[in-house]
């Protein structure tokens, strides 16, 4: 017979059997069903913090990305106004001020132009990027721009000024008389009609055949000759580029990137053959610094400053204002400026030099009653970021 065991009301049961009814539950079976409750509101926790977290990041960087972008277009403004300086900023008084307003695909700017002294002006740039406020949660960024009026009186009141008299007539050097329009130009380029001489010279009048209707007073000439030698650091410090050693055969000529022109290309000079182009509205200060040839077939616009001699080659060509200290020739077959030359010395070479007078191309290029006017940021210090603070407009 089994051996029994007492049972719960004092009964026996088997050995080994557990009483009818069962016991309390043990702490395994206890703990398993708060475990899973648990684990179930951490993981909703874990996941519904990521969210947050990823919505945090994502504002984060829309807003680090909205005021990269306004910073951009603030430098943007300031960059624009500076290319494009109106007249109504030199007529300005000391303390005044004018707003500029712009925009672009990324969002919009203003610049408030304000004039410190006679050759200062202060900049302030404000851009902001996206349509409206909700767009743009990186808010608005400023900068500060201090600028230098520069202004050079070089006056060319001919095709050619020249210290020498030119070549005697029926040579390479062709002076036309009057004041014209460039070729193709027509539609961007409407002459003064001003009554010019075809040559100055400094030592004397050439010969009759390239003189035109007046040869200009000598000494008149001299004068104007030594002013430049006086002003040439400052006519250099317009340069948008300075250019040293040889300049490589098929250059200059119009540089183009992205559908836009290539301003930081040094050996971009515009392009005078296309003036409705990307580069045609493009004039700018080049500065070569010792003797130079411009191969054939170049051909630019601006300001060319040369410290030496200067070579064209044939096909050659140059709208806009031509310093040269030393002699202006050409190395064979035929070349031309048009707008006005200013040189030591000037002579065809080898081949023939066509020169014309157009106050428009010196207008376009950047002359204001026979005055070098360029607009220039200071070198040291002209550079602020006002961000933050408030009452800039």
């Amino acid at each position: 017979m089994p051996a029994t065991e007492p049972g719960p009301a004092g009964g026996r049961s088997p050995r080994g059997m557990k009483p009818v009814g069962g016991g309390p539950p043990t702490a395994a079976e206890g703990f398993a069903l708060p475990a899973a409750v648990l684990a179930l509101v951490a993981i909703g926790l874990l996941v519904t913090g990521g969210f947050v977290l990823a919505e945090q990041e994502a504002r984060v960087a829309r807003s680090a990305e909205g005021r990269t972008v306004s910073l951009y277009l603030a430098e943007r403004g300031v960059a624009d106004v500076v290319a494009d300086w109106s007249e109504a900023h030199d007529s300005l008084g000391p303390w005044r001020s004018v707003e500029v307003r712009g925009s672009s695909d990324g969002g919009r700017w203003r610049v408030r132009v304000t004039r410190m002294s006679p050759d200062l002006f202060f900049l302030v740039s404000e851009g902001e990027a996206g349509e409206s406020e909700a767009r743009n949660p990186g808010g608005r960024r400023s900068v500060g721009m201090v600028v230098r009026r520069l202004a050079v009186a070089v006056d060319p009141r001919s095709a050619l000024s020249t210290r020498r008299p030119p070549p005697a007539p029926g040579g390479g050097l062709r002076v036309s008389e009057g004041d014209r329009a460039p070729p193709g130009w027509g539609g961007v380029c409407v002459p003064d009609g001003v009554e010019v001489a075809s040559v100055r010279a400094g030592a004397g009048t050439g010969p009759g055949g390239n003189e035109g209707r007046a040869g200009g007073d000598p000494g008149t000439v001299e004068r104007r000759f030594r002013t430049i030698e006086r002003q040439w650091s400052a006519l250099a410090g317009i340069a948008n580029h300075t250019v040293e050693g040889p300049i490589p055969p098929g250059r200059p000529g119009p540089s183009v990137r992205d559908g836009a022109c290539d301003r930081d290309d040094p050996l971009n000079w515009g392009d005078p053959d296309a003036p409705q182009g990307p580069c045609g509205d493009y004039f700018p200060a080049i500065h070569l610094l010792s003797d130079a040839e411009i191969g054939p077939g170049a051909a630019g616009q601006g300001i060319l400053l040369v410290g030496g001699d200067l070579t064209l080659g044939d096909g050659a060509r140059f709208r806009g204002l031509v310093i040269v200290r030393g002699r202006l020739s050409t190395s064979g077959g035929a070349s031309e400026i048009s707008g006005a030359v200013v040189a030591g010395s000037a002579g065809s070479g080898e081949g023939v030099l066509q020169l014309s007078y157009s106050s428009c191309v010196l207008r376009r290029a950047g002359l204001e009653e026979g005055t070098l006017v360029r607009i220039r940021p200071l070198e040291r210090r002209g550079w602020f970021d006002l961000s933050g603070i408030e009452g800039l407009f």
